[in-house]
């Protein structure tokens, strides 16, 4: 796909004309309300270090740390009732949320940047949707040096209909993220980001990973997220000229709005061939 952008506004951000790079990532079973289904790189969990298309450019690692974190394989603890399947997924289970999922890019993708992100799984308590914390990082190691910005995430009640979360506001330039059952930031916490003391993530049970999924863009024709003034973009929404909002890959002139660290927005149009 050919992407040719236009400034709309005085905040023009500097881009690079030529192809724009877009793959996803997955790993272990994902589900869809009633059936698992198997993903699209067929790499299921089988280890506490697994890798995804091993030695490509799309090369990425999911681990997982901490005191209780395991790698559990059984008949219902996942998505369906006992006795009917078996899946493999990440637990945490740590009360003193030491315990994580990793999710990163290596030294093979390091020219990527991870853009949206699928979670699917669910809780010990399947009576109770919980909220899990995640947090994002520019280093394609996981590093509380470059920690960038962090989320919610709803661990799907997947046996009661529900499909998986989905987080699509990420920082740009996020190389890797951890999932945790709960975690302090700020103060005495786990990882400081400035301002007080406060917590993220509100899971009294053990979380149960089953799906993760990335979309990795960029590479050598990647768009620049840097502006001329050197403001850095942390989000990107996408509509078509009657104000929609549609995938950055829609065909046709695609307004894009980005917003920045700083708060301010622009805008721009693309056109996709």
């Amino acid at each position: 796909m050919r992407k040719i952008k236009f400034s709309l506004s005085v905040l023009f951000s500097a881009v690079c004309l030529g192809g724009f790079s877009q793959t996803t990532v997955d790993i272990g079973w994902d589900y869809d309300g009633t059936i698992k289904v198997a993903p699209a790189s067929l790499t299921y969990f089988s280890g506490n270090e697994n890798f995804v298309y091993l030695g490509t450019d799309k090369e990425v690692k999911v681990s997982i740390g901490g005191a209780t974190a395991v790698l559990k394989n059984d008949d219902g603890g996942l998505y369906s009732p006992k006795n009917i399947h078996r899946y493999e997924y990440f637990q945490m289970g740590d009360a003193g949320m030491t315990d994580y999922v990793e999710y990163s890019l290596t030294d093979a993708s390091a020219d990527k940047s991870i853009t949206k992100v699928k979670i699917n799984g669910t809780s010990s308590e399947l009576s109770n949707t919980m909220f899990g914390a995640i947090l994002f990082c520019n280093k394609t190691t996981f590093d509380t040096q470059g920690i960038t910005g962090y989320a919610e995430y709803d661990v799907a009640r997947c046996r009661a209909g529900n499909s998986g979360f989905e987080v699509k506001t990420i920082p740009a330039g996020t190389k890797s993220f951890r999932l945790y059952r709960k975690i302090t930031l700020g103060g005495a916490g786990i990882y400081k980001l400035g301002g007080g003391e406060f917590s993220l993530g509100s899971s009294k049970y053990a979380i149960r990973i089953g799906y993760l999924s990335a979309t990795l863009s960029g590479g050598a024709n990647a768009i620049s997220s840097v502006n001329n003034d050197g403001k850095i973009a942390v989000s990107n929404e996408y509509f078509d000229v009657t104000g929609k909002k549609v995938n950055e890959d829609t065909k046709g002139f695609v307004i894009v709005k980005t917003t920045y660290t700083d708060g301010s927005c622009d805008t721009s149009k693309s056109f996709n061939e």
